[in-house]
Order: C-alpha cells, then structure tokens, then sequence
C-alpha cells in the first residue's frame, strides 16, 4: 500500500488504521492536577483559616484549665549577631545575673547543671576546658584561676555563653498558669 499514492494518501490509511500506535497513546494520557497526584484535596483558604481559628481558641482554652510545668534542660545567652558577650558593661552582666538568678532562683542555679566556671579565655564553661583531649591553651590560660561571674567572661569571638553544661539534665523547673481573661491573637 505504502507504494501507492502520495504521502497525504498515507497518512489517512495510518489515521484509519485501528491499531495505530498514535491513536492507542493518545487515547490513554490524561493529565492529573497536583493536588490529584499527592492525594490532597483542595482546600478553601476560608474554611482552613476558620478551622484553624477554632483549634487554636480551644487550645487557650485548655492553657486556661491548668497549670503548665516546663523543664528547662539548657540555658544559653545570646547576643546580637553584630555584638560581642564582652562588648556589654559591667552593669549590664550583673543586671543579667540578678535577673537570672531572681528567675531561676539563686540556689538552683548553684547546683548542676549550671556553669559554675569559665575559661578565662573565652565562654567555655571550664569543665568543657578540662575534659579536652587537645591543647586548651587557646580557650584557658592554665596560670590563672577560671572564671566565675559572667561579668569576667572575655571572649572576643563568641556572641553567647552557656549557663547549663550540655548533659540535657533539668537546669529549672518553671510552672506557668493563665489568667482565665488571658487572650491571644490569632
């Protein structure tokens, strides 16, 4: 057949020709959203919004009922990222410590896992220092004593200083209640 006629006539015998394999693709694609090919549905931004105003109203709600216990396992503070632990004032560190200690409470903040000492070098608490299997010479000059108030931590590189050691032991349990006209914004 492909001898006969030109090519126009060729093309219409293939158009009806019952198992063109053309015709057989064609007529199987079909072409999925993505919310069909994940699974989802589609979802109305209003109802979503409404669904999620209420979930949220009926947690504060349950915030209100109770008192809620919070474990502390690591304290840590940070600075500015253009501002250095050392760049603060006297002041300043010992108004941090009388705030840190009127929160946490002086006596806890004794015990561990609280940073009792620091390298006098930098913020690295000073059982870090001790327990390096390096040369710690860069972090603690080993002629003198360690740090023990934040005010006499030195550290020109570091922008935080932490008050807990990393063993993830309870630094301060803190119960919080809310005041049954506490509201939150959604």
């Amino acid at each position: 057949y492909e001898g006969r006629g030109g090519p126009e006539e060729n093309e219409a015998h293939r158009r009806r020709q019952p198992h063109d394999p053309r015709e057989f693709v064609w007529a199987h694609v079909r072409v999925r959203p993505a919310e069909e090919m994940l699974a989802m549905t589609p979802v109305d931004p209003t109802l979503l919004k409404t669904l999620y105003r209420t979930a949220f109203r009926s947690f504060v709600e349950g915030l209100r009922e109770r008192t809620w216990t919070l474990l502390v396992s690591k304290v840590t503070v940070s600075c500015p990222f253009s501002v250095r632990f050392s760049d603060a004032t006297d002041e300043d560190h010992d108004a941090l410590e009388a705030g840190l200690a009127a929160f946490f409470g002086a006596d806890k903040m004794r015990e561990a896992p609280w940073v009792q000492a620091w390298s006098n070098k930098s913020a690295t608490p000073y059982e870090e220092v001790k327990r390096m299997q390096y040369d710690p010479s860069s972090f603690h000059d080993v002629s003198r004593p360690p740090v023990t108030r934040i005010r006499d931590i030195r550290d020109d590189w570091d922008s935080f200083v932490h008050l807990t050691e990393d063993d993830c032991a309870t630094a301060a349990t803190i119960d919080i209640a809310f005041d049954d006209d506490a509201s939150f914004d959604v």
